[in-house]
């Protein structure tokens, strides 16, 4: 399972009901990097049973990781991301793609927007190789939220669980890193210059996605 950062990673875990490993009481995090430097963590479920997820670039390596397992694509809009990340910046952890502007004297909501427009397209641009991956099952967050009965049909397909499980845990809507969820919240966020600059940089990408 790989997800865009701020995409409802916590939701699809427990849609998917991942679990974290634990030993003696505490939850163990197995981080490696890629040769893209993009983090993934390794969890074992069950004694025979594991799965690999995380924030993970495509790549010729992470294919081969992957084998044949049917691998899951969560993306969501990139002008919430960026609203998502502009609020949630001082609680970023440390290995967060974004640490290296965690530490920028910038406060206000506004300038964090303007300077996450400029820097986040380094993080997304190694995912869109996922949408073209034959094989992939992607997942918009905006189609789970507001239907998830036809959003999660495709999961249903290749995991033992009946349809109405996998939507009645859709309806989670808390997590560490939860906000507020808000489709659309970018309307509220970007001010006109957030849009003349974010339609110059990310005209490409969200073509790739298929946002408008």
């Amino acid at each position: 399972m790989t997800t865009l950062p701020k995409s409802g990673t916590y939701l699809l875990n427990h849609i998917l009901r991942l679990e974290w490993p634990v030993y003696e009481g505490k939850r163990i995090n197995f981080k490696f990097r890629d040769c893209e430097k993009w983090y993934f963590q390794y969890c074992f479920i069950s004694p025979g049973r594991h799965h690999i997820r995380g924030h993970i670039g495509y790549s010729e390596p992470i294919l081969q990781l992957i084998g044949n397992r049917i691998p899951f694509f969560l993306y969501r809009d990139p002008r919430d991301i960026i609203v998502s990340w502009a609020y949630y910046m001082d609680e970023t952890p440390d290995n967060s793609p974004i640490a290296t502007i965690k530490g920028v004297d910038i406060k206000h909501s506004s300038d964090r927007i303007a300077v996450l427009i400029e820097t986040l397209p380094f993080i997304v641009r190694p995912f869109l190789g996922w949408l073209d991956y034959e094989k992939i099952i992607s997942l918009r967050f905006e189609d789970i939220i507001n239907n998830p009965e036809q959003a999660l049909e495709p999961v249903a397909a290749v995991i033992p669980e009946p349809l109405e499980y996998l939507v009645a845990r859709s309806k989670m809507r808390a997590s560490p890193t939860y906000r507020r969820a808000k489709l659309g919240n970018w309307h509220d966020e970007f001010q006109p210059h957030h849009i003349k600059a974010f339609e110059a940089i990310w005209g490409d990408i969200m073509d790739r996605m298929r946002y408008e």
